[in-house]
């Protein structure tokens, strides 16, 4: 990365990609709106890093795949070490099933197209497992997370930092949002992460609501993070924390 200036909503970076012996300075846009337009045919807005639009490909057969064209000239020719992760998440239009897939991607050795296996299509309950016809969004999907600052129970606008604060469920408000997890952690041994997942009801789909997550434990020792791993768009709008509070520090 090499520098990042706001103009209105919109975020320019530009970075340095070297392909071979040839380095490129990209320039690369990004929305910051707050209610960025939802693509005609699909349930949300993806949201990929070197995104890419595509309206159909071809399909092959030995093994069966769905294989697509790389159309701009500066997103061919990626070669080496940059070839595996370039493409990673492949959103399908609500039309075609509207799933996502992170699994079965496939980039050409000379950087210039990519394949999906018929079978990493059946696994999200395509049957057909042909793609040649489907819009889809390409890219690489972006992971957010964001760790919550420890509770503290409060008197008269202020934190008590002494006794014992015990935490029992934590509750996050979304909006316009896609699947996520919400995971707790501690810092006692013996304590095991618990993970709890929110998915929309519909497939491919953002709702609005609330997740409950049960975190039993100390504040001092608990840790509670929200992650985003797909393409999916995620709005954590509040959090709300049930617990207790004693004096007694034990």
């Amino acid at each position: 990365m090499q520098d990042a200036k706001m103009y209105d909503d919109t975020l320019v970076t530009t970075r340095l990609m070297t392909t071979g012996s040839t380095t490129y300075l990209v320039f690369e846009t990004m929305d910051l709106s707050e209610a960025p337009s939802t693509p005609t045919g699909f349930s949300m807005l993806p949201h990929l890093d070197h995104e890419l639009h595509f309206t159909g490909g071809t399909h092959d057969t030995g093994p069966d795949k769905t294989t697509w064209t790389l159309d701009n000239a500066t997103d061919a020719g990626i070669t080496g070490a940059y070839a595996d992760p370039y493409i990673d998440c492949v959103v399908v239009s609500t039309a075609d099933g509207g799933y996502q897939i992170t699994s079965g991607i496939t980039m050409a050795s000379d950087g210039k197209s990519f394949s999906i296996l018929d079978s990493a299509l059946n696994d999200q309950g395509d049957a057909v497992g042909d793609l040649r016809s489907a819009e889809i969004y390409a890219g690489r999907a972006v992971s957010a997370s964001v760790t919550l600052s420890k509770t503290f129970m409060r008197e008269e606008d202020r934190p008590l930092i002494e006794g014992n604060t015990r935490l029992k469920k934590t509750v996050i408000e979304h909006r316009r949002s896609g699947a996520y997890e919400i995971l707790v952690s501690s810092d006692v041994a013996q304590v095991p992460d618990r993970t709890t997942d929110f998915t929309p009801a519909t497939v491919g789909a953002t709702e609005s609501g609330h997740q409950t997550a049960w975190c039993h434990g100390q504040a001092r020792d608990t840790h509670i993070t929200l992650r985003s791993t797909t393409a999916a768009p995620v709005i954590w709008t509040s959090v709300e924390t049930h617990g207790t509070y004693s004096t007694n520090e034990r």
